[in-house]
């Protein structure tokens, strides 16, 4: 399911972007750290496990197949997203913050570090 909704989401970005005069030369790519989300996009058999999903599966399948998303397979520790969305030891917090070019800032007249 999130998967789908990025895939939505990048193709409304995509569109946006076209209507104010950018192209998009090339596919999207998508970092996604499940496997198996990104072999049923490949894989052009309905899974009897999918039902519930089939009309989001079969989204993305198409949009793979039509060269206007790619999905990249990205290890959990290195998912940028996790540092929205998952509590993180303070090392793997610092590591994906830097990823992100999100940089510490002094508040003005004190000490404090944001």
């Amino acid at each position: 399911m999130a998967a789908s909704f990025a895939c939505t989401q990048a193709i409304w970005m995509a569109r946006l972007f076209e209507d104010l005069g950018m192209e998009i030369s090339q596919f999207i790519k998508i970092h996604c750290d499940n496997t198996s989300t990104i072999a049923m996009t490949k894989n052009p058999m309905f899974h009897c496990r999918s039902k519930r999903i089939d009309i989001h599966h079969h989204f993305m399948r198409d949009l793979v197949e039509d060269g206007s998303i790619e999905f990249q397979y990205c290890k959990s520790k290195d998912q940028l997203a996790n540092i929205f969305i998952k509590p993180l030891a303070i090392d793997r917090f610092l590591h994906l913050r830097e990823k992100t070019s999100i940089q510490t800032i002094d508040i003005i007249g004190k000490n404090e570090r944001l």
